[in-house]
């Protein structure tokens, strides 16, 4: 899966988004990738009574396919961000700087409130 497609400049005076589900952006995934991974945990929960263990294996084969996605999402924002500043001159404005200062901080602040 890759977010490129989502992946916006930015118009003068405003800051560029890191992707539509990146910093800024209330999730790390795409909306419709999240309600699945969540159709998936409900549906093991009601599953339980009648077949915990297979219930439980739903439960895991969700977290791994939330986990790898996740994952995919965070290293391809992060290359994004990378190549905004290090395939510039070495001379970068710095309210270009600054504004991606700003992106690299909110994708990290929204790892670490997973």
């Amino acid at each position: 899966m890759t977010y490129e497609h989502d992946i916006t400049g930015h118009a003068e005076g405003t800051a560029a988004s890191v992707g539509a589900y990146g910093p800024g952006r209330d999730g790390l995934l795409p909306p419709g990738e999240r309600e699945q991974l969540v159709r998936r945990l409900d549906q093991a929960t009601q599953n339980f009574v009648a077949s915990p263990r297979e219930a439980v294996e739903m439960a895991d084969g969700a977290l791994a396919e939330a986990t790898a996605q996740i994952t995919e999402a965070i290293a391809e924002q992060g290359q994004v961000l990378r190549t905004r500043w290090q395939g510039e001159a070495t001379v970068m404005e710095t309210e270009k700087l600054r504004l991606l200062l700003r992106q690299y901080r909110e994708l990290t602040e929204k790892l670490l409130h997973i």
